[in-house]
């Protein structure tokens, strides 16, 4: 099988990331893996083949919002036959552009849907969040089938009707065992010997996640537990 992607991370132009390895250990599982990343022409990156049968191809945008054209005209210039599958890493923008590839070449399309969008306070976070809520209210019936990465996200979206296409609970892979023999572990006890207790939040610094619900309980833990400590981490 040959593999279409589109999404956005751009680590994969880096030789010693983790997305990298993690995507060249995925091209072993198909005939071909094709990557193409939405980023801006300033960034100076340039089309790699990072492996025997993985390549990556930045959209190399004069703006963010010449992303989804620029991911088409790459797409288009790959894509060959109707054996491909495409696959995008969200419902929305690399959707956008994965369902303007698929429909042209009459190939099936696969969303990815990574976090939940039909949440209120993704709406909430900026105004493009509400457009792409839309963008994905549209996109997700005509796929060929959705991934989520959580049964929580696929609850969501059962609750909210989506039942046309098949949907897949497929978690991000975590290497369990590579983090277990890291060479390098940071003990919190050590690093914060000041606090008895310790609550650690990992997540994305996003507005969805609510961090400040996180810090008004923490606010009420410390008038019991006032040596107690909370670690948030996350970009």
């Amino acid at each position: 099988m040959q593999v279409l992607m589109i999404g956005t991370d751009r680590a994969l132009f880096e030789k010693e990331s983790g997305v990298r390895k993690r995507i060249t250990e995925y091209g072993s599982l198909v005939e071909e893996l094709h990557i193409i990343v939405f980023a801006k022409k300033s960034l100076g990156l340039q089309p790699e083949k990072i492996s025997a049968n993985v390549w990556i191809y930045p959209t190399n945008s004069i703006n963010r919002w010449f992303y989804v054209l620029g991911a088409i005209k790459i797409g288009r210039s790959l894509v060959a036959n109707s054996q491909w599958l495409i696959t995008c890493q969200d419902p929305f923008e690399t959707g956008l552009a994965g369902w303007r590839i698929a429909r042209s070449l009459k190939t099936p399309l696969q969303l990815q849907i990574h976090t939940d969008f039909l949440s209120p306070y993704f709406s909430k976070g900026s105004l493009l969040n509400k457009v792409r809520v839309q963008i994905a209210k549209s996109l997700i019936p005509k796929a060929a089938c959705i991934r989520v990465v959580s049964k929580r996200i696929k609850k969501s979206l059962v609750a909210s009707g989506y039942t046309l296409n098949p949907l897949i609970v497929l978690p991000i892979f975590v290497d369990v065992e590579a983090i277990r023999n890291a060479s390098v572990v940071e003990d919190l006890r050590e690093l914060y010997p000041r606090f008895d207790s310790i609550i650690l939040v990992v997540s994305r610094l996003e507005r969805e996640k609510n961090i400040p619900l996180a810090l008004s309980v923490f606010r009420k833990v410390l008038k019991k537990h006032p040596k107690a400590g909370l670690v948030i981490v996350g970009s």
